[in-house]
């Protein structure tokens, strides 16, 4: 196997894969081949300095000596800036993902010398005690050092998508707002306004005053859907 560069990997790499009878994880010691069992139908490959990598169908198909080769990119080091006196948390996501249910990675009580977190388009949450993630967009290439600046937030935070009720694909320049439920909050004040990206994403942060709400996009002419996650 080879990182992003071409190079071999020499160092540790953990499989999960499927085939058609059953699903396992083997541990791959530093340099050594994977002779995959046939047919694999999906392969999962993570170390502490590589992906992860998700594969399926063609992508796995084995070279005449019965060896799977591929690449795994190589992984960054996030370092965070104005760092709280508790413990920060990180938990790492991809920003073309459906639903952030699922972390691509994270690290608990990360100090100054940060954490490694995968290469790619990434939403990154940051959290700390009892305060409310603070969100971001992080785009980073394999081997390189990223930098964030932790924000304090209290109340609540929140990562909508904006996409197409028809194509189903992310809307751009959507404006998304949070207003008061009557009866709650500040009469007569949005709680918070963000624009979508390319990606269709918004990021909010709250008040805990403005925890309750009614979600609101304009986009004149086209019909959206939002889908989203508190956190």
């Amino acid at each position: 196997m080879r990182d992003d560069r071409g190079e071999s990997i020499t160092s540790p790499l953990s499989l999960c894969y499927r085939t058609d009878l059953r699903s396992d994880c083997v541990d791959l010691p530093a340099g050594e081949p994977f002779l995959p069992p046939a047919p694999l139908r999906s392969l999962r490959v993570e170390g502490p300095d590589h992906g992860p990598v998700s594969l399926q169908g063609d992508d796995l198909k084995a070279g005449a000596d019965g060896r799977l080769r591929l690449r795994i990119a190589r992984k960054a080091l996030l370092r965070i800036d104005n760092r709280p006196a508790q413990p920060l948390d990180v938990a790492v996501y991809d920003k073309r993902a459906a639903a952030f249910d699922k972390p691509l990675a994270g690290a608990r009580g990360v100090g100054p010398a940060g954490c490694k977190i995968p290469a790619g388009e990434l939403l990154v949450a940051l959290s700390s005690g009892r305060k409310a993630p603070d969100l971001h967009r992080l785009t980073v290439q394999p081997g390189a050092v990223a930098h964030l600046d932790y924000q304090p937030r209290d109340g609540w935070s929140l990562a909508l998508r904006s996409r197409g009720k028809k194509t189903g694909k992310p809307v751009a320049a959507a404006v998304i707002s949070l207003e008061s439920v009557p009866g709650y909050g500040a009469p007569n004040r949005p709680a918070g306004e963000a624009t979508t990206g390319a990606d269709g994403l918004a990021l909010f942060s709250f008040d805990p005053i403005d925890a309750d709400g009614e979600l609101a996009l304009r986009r004149p002419g086209r019909p959206a859907a939002l889908e989203g996650g508190e956190r």
